[in-house]
C-alpha cells in the first residue's frame, strides 16, 4: 500500500529553509511541531540534510536516507530514487524498527484508514524532486515569523495544485499551515 506522502519543512516568508548545511534559526515551537507530526512514522532526507543532523538517526522513526552513495549507519535505509522508496512495506518495517514502541507504531503508523504516513525532511532538493515527481499528498509548511539569513530556498510551487491551507496553530514566532493536494 502506497503510503501517504508529507513534505514538512519550515521556511521565512521568501521560503528560505537553511544556511549551508543547518537550519538559519531555533524555535522550540517549530522542534516541537516537527516532533510531534514525524514520530513513530517514516521519514526520508536527502544524504546532506541527513547529515547535518545534530543527533542521528531521528529517535522513533523509521530514518530514510534518499542517496546514490551508500551511508553506513545503524538503523538507516539508504534509497537511491523515489521509486524505490515507495516500494518499501512500511508496515513490516515499522514493527522492526527497535526504538519505536509497537503500542506507539501501532496507533500512529498505521492509522484506521491503514495508510502509514512518509514524511520528507529535506533538503531542498529532496523536496524539488518529490514536488516534480507529483508523489506529494500533503505539506505541513511552517511559516517563520522573522527575517533570517541563508541560501537555501524551498522550492516554488503552484498553489492552484493545492486546496487552501488550514492554519493548525499559530505562535510568537511560527503559523502551522497544512495544504491537501486537489484530487
Amino acid at each position: 500500500m502506497r503510503p501517504e506522502v508529507i513534505i514538512i519543512a519550515a521556511m521565512t516568508a521568501d521560503r528560505l529553509i537553511g544556511s549551508g548545511d543547518k537550519l538559519p534559526w531555533h524555535y522550540v515551537d517549530d522542534f516541537k511541531f516537527f516532533k510531534e507530526q514525524t514520530e513513530g512514522h517514516a521519514i526520508v532526507f536527502g544524504r546532506r540534510t541527513y547529515m547535518g543532523l545534530p543527533k542521528r538517526p531521528l529517535p522513533k522513526r523509521l530514518n530514510i536516507v534518499l542517496s546514490p552513495e551508500p551511508i553506513y549507519e545503524p538503523e538507516v535505509i539508504v534509497c537511491k530514487d523515489w521509486n524505490e522508496v515507495l516500494q518499501l512495506s512500511f508496515s513490516d518495517l515499522m514493527f522492526k524498527t527497535p526504538d519505536i514502541p509497537t503500542s506507539s507504531c501501532c496507533a500512529k503508523c498505521m492509522p484506521a484508514e491503514g495508510r502509514p504516513k512518509l514524511f520528507i525532511g529535506g533538503g531542498a532538493m529532496v523536496y524539488k524532486t518529490a514536488l516534480d515527481a507529483g508523489i506529494v499528498d500533503t505539506m505541513l509548511l511552517t511559516e517563520i515569523k522573522h527575517k533570517h539569513e541563508g541560501d537555501i530556498y524551498f522550492p516554488e510551487f503552484d498553489p492552484n495544485d493545492w486546496e487552501a491551507p488550514e492554519i493548525l496553530g499559530e505562535t510568537e514566532d511560527c503559523i502551522f499551515r497544512k495544504y491537501r493536494r486537489k484530487k
